[in-house]
């Protein structure tokens, strides 16, 4: 079995994915899934693409982050917004819209916020504003909003954008 190290490596130098390359791709997927190793959950997160025309694939990826602890998940998925807004605006709301879907999730995600800094606060709740259009989802963002907006300023070092 490879190490997470490697399989990292391969996950971020694969490139785009096409027809020619899914199946390698599914068998990367698998192999991360087998490792558990959660310092691959950045390198997922980066695999997801708005621009991908097999969808099945990248929710495949989806499915891959949602195995790992919520902690780890949730800690991952936070740091790396900006980074995800701007490569898969769209599945960075899907992966959202699953979390809005439990609430004892997104609690604990909104948790995962408190010692990061504030401007990936803010982020997040842009993001949840955008979500909020949809009524269905309205009244969780808002909560989730004013839980944000609430937390005392991070005394971590943590810089916005993962820098």
């Amino acid at each position: 079995m490879r190490t997470a190290a490697q399989i990292a490596h391969d996950l971020n130098a694969f490139g785009r994915i096409d027809e020619a390359n899914v199946a390698r791709f599914d068998e990367l997927l698998a192999e991360a899934c087998q490792s558990r190793d959660e310092a691959l959950i950045p390198a997922l997160l980066m695999r997801l693409d708005d621009d991908c025309d097999f969808h099945e694939v990248v929710f495949g990826v989806v499915h891959a982050v949602e195995r790992f602890s919520d902690e780890a998940y949730f800690r991952a998925l936070a740091s790396h917004l900006a980074e995800l807004q701007t490569r898969a605006r769209e599945w960075c709301e899907l992966l959202h819209t699953r979390i809005l879907n439990s609430p004892p999730h997104f609690d604990r995600f909104l948790a995962s916020f408190a010692s990061l800094h504030p401007a990936i606060r803010e982020q997040e709740i842009a993001i949840l504003r955008r979500i909020a259009a949809d009524p269905d989802f309205a009244l969780r963002c808002r909560i989730g909003i004013e839980r944000l907006q609430a937390m005392p300023p991070s005394t971590s070092e943590r810089r916005p954008f993962n820098g």
